[in-house]
């Protein structure tokens, strides 16, 4: 990912924070969020068409929407160049 906006990984260090954060790992048979807080993460997808009145929040809403696209975008490529 890093590849294609190499100026700008630190932009989505965040995201990967957050993806490392809430994924289950084998070793530990939990989330880390689990393991530091005691209970499951909470889960609320981020919906583009939601707007609200804090700009941050706005701002990582479309960044996260843009990105999903992006992504979406490579995978049906790399699907493509598969086939």
């Amino acid at each position: 990912m890093t590849i294609h906006s190499s100026s700008k990984w630190h932009d989505w260090l965040f995201q990967a924070q957050w993806w490392y954060d809430f994924s289950y790992h084998s070793a530990i048979k939990m989330t880390p969020f689990q393991a530091v807080y005691g209970c499951p993460p909470p889960y609320r997808e981020l919906d583009p068409h939601e707007t609200t009145s804090i700009a941050a929040v706005e701002e990582v809403v479309q960044q996260r929407a843009g990105l999903d696209q992006w992504l979406q975008l490579q995978l049906e490529r790399e699907q493509n160049r598969m086939k």
